[in-house]
């Protein structure tokens, strides 16, 4: 196990990605590249937990400057994952994610960049 890959840089200059496989390494330069629209399902057809449906009313209320109303919604949000924690614990269910594991003391992606790139899964700038 161990490191995998090193990243660096700024999300809107230059990235640096080190292979420590075989320290191979590709600079990006996200001023350079077009913009993708991303690419998402319908709020409808995702799951409960997913991040756009999960937190689409905090979302809404923030763009109507509604402060009072997205605290509300956050802790809400916040709230119901802290009984379904609890309701887990105390079944003795264990909760795993979707794309990460854990890893001693860091979580980690479980598809590799490389993965991700021959599955053909689209990375947006």
């Amino acid at each position: 196990s161990g490191i995998n890959a090193e990243y660096g840089g700024e999300w809107n200059g230059k990235l640096k990605f080190t292979d420590e496989s075989n320290k191979e390494t590709e600079v990006v330069d996200t001023e350079v590249l077009s913009v993708v629209p991303k690419q998402v399902k319908p709020v409808h057809e995702q799951r409960e937990n997913e991040s756009r449906r999960l937190w689409r009313e905090v979302t809404l209320a923030l763009k109507n400057n509604d402060i009072d109303r997205a605290t509300e919604a956050k802790h809400s949000n916040e709230e119901r994952q802290r009984q379904e924690g609890r309701a887990r614990a105390a079944e003795g269910v264990a909760w795993v994610p979707s794309y990460f594991k854990a890893e001693q003391d860091n979580w980690i992606y479980k598809k590799s960049p490389a993965a991700i790139a021959k599955a053909g899964i689209p990375v947006y700038a």
